[in-house]
């Protein structure tokens, strides 16, 4: 039924934007569908949507002034459907590239999502003994069979796997439980059912910030595996009018990285813990990009415009 809703609500939210072409004003309108994904985006009833994505949505909206900019609440589903059939004027954030999707969908040069690697979340009261120098060993926790494990079927651990995975693997004869998303992880932890599990570090602590229990769950690195970020980007449809926007987009992008917008509107997001690997990847790969794509951009402006 909600899906069924979520599809109404989109349909006409593209209906009342002039039929997805020419807001009142004369200026062209240009989508921008979310979904409820804290802490990337965030989407509660009566309220404005809010979120990493959405603050940087903001700022690359206000360098387009020749548009008329919509956000739209949809599915990911929906979002991707419209992708794929082409659909003009129709910039999505935080896209993980892939081979599958790039045949249909143009990419920003610099990301509009900054997220890490998996962490290790356990109760605070077991933090210095499993990680007694701020981190702890994957290794270490894995062999131990007193510890319980806490997972979500069908996740992809990534650079985690080779040590969960066996665990998983052997769920009958290890100390393992199951849960359908990470807030039933969070109330198991505080149960004791379960002493640890892993999953994105800046999502996780997200929710536990909004739920006060910073001092019972602690957030903590793997040793083994240090965390690395992970970037988003923005997409449009290859047809069309999406060329147009994403060179727009693109243009946009790097006056927000260069002049550290875009960096006070990751930044906001970022927990403490994660500040050293945010300002890494900030100044080591994302900053770096942005002014040799306006390098490059600006040796293709004829001589008079160079100045």
């Amino acid at each position: 039924m909600r899906s069924i809703l979520d599809g109404v609500l989109f349909l006409l939210a593209l209906l009342l934007g002039a039929a997805g072409a020419v807001h009142a004003d004369g200026k062209p309108v240009v989508y921008w569908p979310y979904f409820n994904y804290p802490p990337y985006f965030i989407a509660a009833p009566g309220m404005q949507p809010q979120g990493m994505g959405i603050d940087v949505a903001r700022e690359v909206q206000k360098e387009l002034p020749e548009y008329r900019h919509v956000f739209i609440l949809a599915s990911p589903e929906r979002i991707f459907e419209e992708l794929r059939s082409g659909r003009e004027r129709f910039v999505v954030c935080g896209v993980n590239k892939t081979p599958e999707r790039g045949a249909y969908a143009l990419y920003s040069g610099l990301p509009c999502r900054v997220t890490f690697s998996m962490m290790i979340i356990m109760r605070r009261e077991d933090y210095l003994r499993l990680a007694p120098d701020g981190s702890a060993s994957l290794a270490y926790l894995v062999a131990d069979h007193t510890l319980t494990f806490g997972y979500i079927p069908g996740i992809n651990y990534a650079s985690f796997a080779r040590y969960v995975d066996p665990l998983i693997s052997n769920a009958g004869l290890r100390r393992t439980v199951t849960a359908h998303d990470v807030g039933q992880l969070l109330n198991m932890l505080a149960e004791k059912r379960i002493d640890w599990f892993v999953h994105d570090g800046l999502g996780v602590g997200y929710m536990i910030a909004e739920q006060g229990i910073e001092d019972r769950v602690a957030v903590v690195n793997a040793v083994e595996c240090p965390p690395n970020p992970i970037f988003g980007y923005l997409a449009c449809s290859r047809a069309g009018k999406g060329p147009g926007i994403m060179e727009c987009v693109n243009r946009a992008m790097i006056r927000l990285a260069i002049s550290r917008r875009l960096y006070e509107a990751f930044k906001r997001w970022i927990p403490e813990r994660l500040d050293p690997a945010f300002e890494q990847a900030y100044t080591q790969s994302i900053l770096p990009a942005a002014h040799l794509a306006a390098y490059g951009e600006a040796r293709c402006l004829p001589e008079t415009e160079r100045r």
